[in-house]
């Protein structure tokens, strides 16, 4: 046939440098639009819901109750891979315009596809880590030497 079986990929990905200067663009944005939080963990809030079915576990109707009172319309939940709470996921996954995502895998279409991002504290400092160019370097130099 006169047509490819598979068609060619064209894409290609983008240097490191460039993606992480769109991760400072994108969480400066944010920032100075004040839709940047920083919370301790996404460990259930004692004091946040009152009455008998708080069993100190995250339930969909408590987020979702707090998304609003915040007035959060599309929100991102960042944390690190080592403060992983299971019932938040759980009680995330049914909220409409969120998405729950570590650190590592934080990426500057993600960012910019939600208004509101909620990150906790050891997740920023992932990220810092993660952006920091003299910190990059000082790696790559490291990792030279052990070569």
């Amino acid at each position: 046939s006169p047509h490819p079986k598979d068609n060619p990929d064209y894409s290609f990905d983008l240097p490191k440098r460039i993606r992480r200067y769109g991760m400072r663009a994108v969480l400066t944005a944010r920032f100075i639009e004040g839709q940047v939080y920083v919370a301790d963990s996404f460990d259930f809030p004692q004091t946040a819901v009152q009455g008998d079915d708080a069993d100190g576990r995250w339930k969909t109707k408590h987020l979702s109750k707090m998304v609003a009172n915040a007035g959060w319309q599309s929100v991102a939940f960042i944390d690190t891979a080592a403060n992983y709470n299971e019932d938040f996921l759980v009680a995330q996954n049914n909220l409409p315009k969120s998405i729950f995502f570590r650190s590592v895998r934080a990426n500057v279409f993600d960012l910019m596809s939600y208004k509101t991002l909620v990150i906790t504290k050891a997740a920023l400092q992932e990220l810092e880590d993660r952006l920091d160019e003299d910190l990059q370097k000082a790696r790559m130099r490291e990792k030279r030497k052990l070569l």
